[in-house]
């Protein structure tokens, strides 16, 4: 394998560097960000941020969230069944735990100013007329402060223009069957008046095949994205923007695969398995990509928003208005027991998840001496509303299972019913004074209050056999029910110096305190177990004694469901450059983060969670990213980061993890990076053929600090993708051909145990969702 990538990458670096080398020398465009509310080169904002273009994002294959890890290399993001509930955005080693809806993100993600509550809910669409992508990281005090402890992901619109009509279509075949189109229009109304319509569409079949049932490949796709903006300037100081989108998906999404075989598996589920015509996946091996489970999963998600900012120029300054309201809902049906043995099966569905929010700012500027000030006042308030079920239903097979089988009746074991709402308000104020042409200082300071509300009721239905009444969850534990309202309130700030030592070189210097409010968990064992199956290893669940003589626990008195909030203090010193005559531009930084009560949930052998607050953790590191114009016709960039993100050493033992003190955070790696190269050549008067090639690479990764010594890592791996084509002069037509993870690597990017792998004694089989395998394809683009 790395043979190939580095003959691979020789090749590249061949092909990219001989030849042409006289042309004029270009220079690197100036990239325009909106980190701090206005219009900014990226060269003067204080702080980190990476900006990948929709040029970039199409060089390097990114078409929806997930792709973008294979280019910015301190963004990690992870996606568990299902993806709504279980994906999590990570910066620089810190982001939050999955599989609950009561966490909210550390690392804010936003779509055009407008907050999205929860990672999981992009999970449904693909990009959709994406200008560009803004990372911003380190704690967001002042301007993003809704949640924003660790960083944030700032996805960008193209929005409708009245200079012309133009517009572009797309149509791409790859591996699997799989067909996508992407589609946008222009339309200029008028001189005050234009519109901006877009389409995607995904359709074809999975890469996960599913030996269980011998019917399905998993991980399929069939979902699509509309989305309608509006623009209208009535007066010169009037502006009125509007955009409404909805996504819809229906896909077998998705299931982890057997990553190692319990010592019992060849005892009782390949026979089991084999009795209902199924089968069990044996040995264990992620490479085969391969599962075996009776059920085919299904994930159907739909989801609604709509955005109205009004922006009123009063003199010199600027009153804004920002106006949204969004709503998920999705559902997911899927074999709980992983196995081709009929066991278990759940029901998970978000009914509804509603957000409303509202921003106001007003922004200006105004001299003082030599200098200037640039400030913004605002408020922000958002209400949002979650319902979520989870039912667990016995398969027929149940009452094989061990000693509790024959006590079972087959149905439904439980259903857990949960409700929250939300209530924040913010007040906040952010000046930059640039005291001369070479010295600024920049402050914020943010006051926010969040209010909680929740609820959790549980429906277990007796048991028949030999004990009618009995709870029928078990050895699911039987758990209490809890209503819970909670008030969390904080102060948050910035405060920066940016210093220019010539037109092509500054430094700065950045304070931040950041917060996420503390939080209802939203598991259904969230208030303790009342009475259950005590675990082999890990023993009772906290709050819970052991019975005398049994395997079972029984809890001493419901607990409370709620956890403390999280902040952050972030220390960063960092270097923006443009040299070489403004051909190479070098951006570095270096940092530490220090964080109290780190919010994090494990989930036990026992099928319950523990949801607690490590008392500390902390990143530091430092990174280094580049992008230089060789010449006229070649451009190339590289990123480079060294992290070690770590709970602190008072952390101690966290039930069902074991002792966390000075262990790496989940999915923390020492280094990550990317190099890549695009070329665009001229091969004659209508014609240019262009080559794109990109390595990212991850060093080893801690997936499960508290698991077995021999499965809590992921080795090391790198992703490649290429892509090569040609494209007329005017830019009017392209076709592409291209490959995403070119070497075909294996990797995963979770690893954990089940309480039903068919096989109770031990828990030792191990599961883990795995990365895509590689793509082929083509694409053929016209502009007009």
């Amino acid at each position: 394998m790395k043979k190939l990538v580095g003959s691979f990458l020789a090749l590249s670096a061949g092909s990219l560097l001989t030849g042409h080398l006289q042309a004029a020398e270009p220079v690197i465009e100036e990239v325009i960000v909106t980190a701090q509310k206005r219009e900014q080169s990226l060269m003067d904002v204080p702080i980190s941020i990476t900006a990948v273009s929709s040029e970039a994002m199409e060089a390097n294959l990114v078409d929806d969230i997930f792709d973008l890890r294979a280019v910015t290399p301190s963004l990690d993001i992870r996606a568990v069944d299902p993806p709504g509930v279980g994906t999590s955005f990570a910066l620089r080693g810190l982001g939050n735990s999955v599989f609950n809806m009561g966490f909210e993100p550390a690392v804010g993600t936003f779509v055009d100013g407008v907050y999205r509550s929860r990672s999981g809910l992009l999970a449904a669409s693909d990009f959709a007329d994406i200008e560009r992508v803004e990372i911003l990281k380190g704690p967001q005090g002042t301007l993003f402060g809704r949640n924003t402890s660790a960083g944030v992901v700032h996805f960008i619109s193209k929005r409708p223009s009245t200079e012309a009509m133009e517009g572009m279509a797309q149509v791409s075949y790859e591996e699997h069957n799989r067909a996508r189109f992407k589609g946008s229009i222009n339309i200029p109304f008028s001189d005050q008046l234009a519109g901006r319509f877009s389409a995607n569409l995904g359709t074809g079949d999975g890469w996960l095949d599913n030996v269980g049932n011998g019917q399905s490949e998993l991980h399929d796709l069939d979902r699509w994205t509309i989305k309608g903006q509006l623009a209208w300037q009535p007066t010169d100081n009037l502006d009125v923007w509007l955009s409404v989108d909805y996504s819809e998906l229906d896909e077998a999404c998705c299931l982890p695969v057997k990553s190692r075989n319990d010592p019992n598996d060849a005892l009782f589920n390949q026979p089991l398995a084999a009795a209902i015509g199924s089968n069990d996946t044996i040995p264990a091996d992620i490479d085969e990509r391969e599962v075996g489970t009776n059920v085919t999963p299904r994930y159907e998600a739909e989801d609604f928003g709509a955005a109205l900012e009004i922006n009123l120029d009063v003199g010199n300054v600027t009153l804004t208005s920002l106006t949204a309201y969004r709503e998920f809902e999705d559902s997911n049906f899927k074999d709980n027991d992983f196995t081709g043995v009929d066991m278990l099966r759940s029901n998970q569905n978000l009914p509804e998840v509603s957000l409303f929010s509202e921003e106001l700012r007003a922004a200006g500027d105004f001299d003082v001496g030599s200098g200037s000030v640039h400030w913004i006042v605002g408020a922000f308030y958002s209400k949002e509303e979650i319902e979520l079920t989870n039912e667990f239903i016995w398969g027929p097979q149940v009452n094989n299972l061990f000693f509790l089988g024959p006590f079972l009746t087959p149905g439904r074991a439980y259903l857990a019913e949960f409700t929250q709402e939300i209530e924040s308000i913010a007040g906040f104020v952010h000046v930059t004074w640039d005291v001369t042409d070479q010295l600024s200082l920049t402050g914020g300071f943010r006051y926010s209050d969040d209010e909680k509300e929740g609820t959790l009721v549980n429906t277990v239905p007796g048991t028949g056999g030999f004990f009618p009444g009995a709870p029928n969850s078990l050895p699911l534990p039987v758990v209490f029910d809890y209503d819970s309202e909670i008030d969390f309130s904080e102060p948050t700030g910035t405060f920066s110096v940016n210093y220019a030592w010539n037109d092509n070189v500054s430094t700065f210097l950045t304070y931040s305190h950041g917060y996420k409010s503390g939080g209802i968990s939203m598991t259904r064992d969230a208030a303790g177990v009342a009475f259950g199956l005590g675990d082999p290893v890990a023993g009772c669940a906290t709050g819970t004694v052991a019975i005398p003589a049994s395997p079972f626990c029984a809890g001493l008195a419901p607990s409370s469901p709620n956890f403390d909030e999280e902040t952050s203090d972030h220390y960063e010193i960092g270097l923006k450059s443009r040299l070489l005559d403004g051909r190479l531009q070098l951006l570095a930084s270096a940092w530490v983060t220090d964080f109290d009560d780190l919010q994090i949930q494990v989930l036990r052998p026992d099928g319950t969670f523990a949801v607690t607050n490590a008392a500390s953790a902390s990143s530091e590191g430092f990174e280094i990213e580049g992008n230089f114009a060789a010449n006229e016709y070649l451009d190339l960039n590289f990123s480079l980061q060294w992290v070690d993100a770590s709970y602190g050493g008072e952390v101690g033992v966290v039930p069902g993890a074991g002792d966390l003190s000075n262990q790496n955070l989940n999915n923390s790696s020492d280094f990550t990076g990317v190099i890549g190269g695009t070329l665009d050549l001229p091969i004659s008067s209508d014609w240019s053929w262009f080559m794109s090639a990109n390595l990212f690479y991850r060093s080893d990764v801690t997936l499960n600090p508290g698991g077995p010594r021999d499965v809590k890592e992921q080795d090391g791996y790198q992703l490649v993708n290429f892509r090569s084509g040609i494209r007329s002069a005017d830019d009017k037509y392209e076709v592409a051909v291209w490959c995403r993870n070119c070497t075909d690597e294996d990797y995963q990017y979770s690893n954990f145990s089940i309480p039903f792998d068919g096989a109770i004694l031990g828990h030792s089989a191990r599961w883990s969702h795995i990365g895509e395998p590689r793509y082929f394809g083509v694409t053929g683009t016209v502009r007009f």
